[in-house]
């Protein structure tokens, strides 16, 4: 078995699993599933965005259209940093049923899996993260990045990969019976996710049915893309190009250029060496917009933060360059 990895604070360890049969479940439905949902979720949309491209130059895209897609790719990137990250895989805080409520449906939206998955999926990363047991690591078994092993980090290893084991990773998520019945619904919330901004943009424009038509192209379908491939972009490029602030047993980066959408997340290395605080803006440098929005929903009393990592912590994990 591997050794105890130390990599969270306040006296909890994150432990790296012995691989054995019961880490993964290995099902023929279970692949097909992968493989369903890959080529629905992740492929799909990119070709639907590819030919929505040349419509919506002939439509015309004005502000009306931009301000649309800009307030959905904001909850979509609240979803998957604030939801399905910091949330449901790391409870790096505590939320009130409402806002609880409204973040599982904003993680939905990003086409992304339901939480149980994408949250086991993200436990199982950071046990084993670039190792050969990662699920999406961009290195080769010689700690080596190829053309083949990185397009695999960033969508392909989605096809067909081993599943962990929920009894193992989520024992805490699995007693939430609202969770599980919520999930129950994603495929449902990914298409109101796609409709929801034509909606918006048709009631806005005084019902004019083009702007419903370029708000489902754009707010829908080409933000559902281009927030995958962000949020696919941490397990590749935020593996690869960056600054390692903090000493980790991964190959983690602090990732400048991706900070904004993905609102914080690209601090890539930071969450590693301290994966369950709420906050990535522990060196003032970063700027973290999650952390901000925490912030506010906190002095709302809309959810609890626990305390940062100490300086001490801080310290002590900080490479000297």
């Amino acid at each position: 078995m591997k050794d105890e990895k130390t990599s969270q604070f306040n006296g909890i360890t994150e432990q790296r699993i012995e691989l054995t049969r019961r880490t993964f479940l290995s099902h023929p439905a279970i692949y097909r599933a992968q493989k369903v949902h890959f080529y629905l979720m992740d492929i799909l949309p990119l070709v639907l965005t590819l030919i929505s491209i040349p419509i919506l130059v002939h439509l015309g895209i004005g502000w009306l259209d931009l301000g649309v897609f800009a307030f959905m790719w904001f909850l979509t990137a609240v979803g998957v940093e604030l939801g399905f990250h910091r949330l449901f895989s790391h409870k790096a805080f505590t939320a009130t049923p409402s806002v609880k409520f409204v973040l599982a449906f904003l993680t939905h939206i990003a086409g992304q899996g339901t939480i149980t998955s994408w949250a086991a999926t993200h436990r199982h990363h950071h046990a084993y993260s670039d190792s050969k047991a990662d699920t999406h690591s961009p290195y080769d078994s010689n700690g080596k990045v190829t053309f083949k092993t990185f397009i695999r980090s960033h969508i392909l290893w989605k096809l067909r990969y081993p599943y962990p084991n929920p009894n193992l990773y989520l024992k805490d998520l699995l007693t939430d019976k609202t969770l599980r019945k919520f999930d129950r619904f994603y495929f449902v919330n990914v298409l109101l996710g796609i409709l929801l901004p034509g909606v918006i943009a048709y009631f806005i424009s005084g019902q004019n049915p083009t702007f419903l038509a370029k708000g489902i192209l754009l707010g829908g379908i080409v933000r559902l893309t281009l927030t995958q491939h962000f949020t696919w972009m941490i397990n590749s490029v935020c593996h690869i190009w960056g600054a390692t602030d903090f000493s980790t047993d991964d190959n983690s980066k602090n990732n400048l250029l991706l900070f904004i959408p993905t609102l914080g997340g690209s601090w890539h290395n930071t969450h590693h060496a301290f994966p369950n605080s709420h906050r990535n803006d522990i060196l003032k440098r970063h700027l973290d917009p999650s952390h901000w929005l925490l912030l506010v929903l906190s002095e709302l009393k809309l959810v609890t933060l626990p305390k940062a990592p100490s300086k001490t912590l801080i310290d002590m994990k900080l490479r000297k360059h």
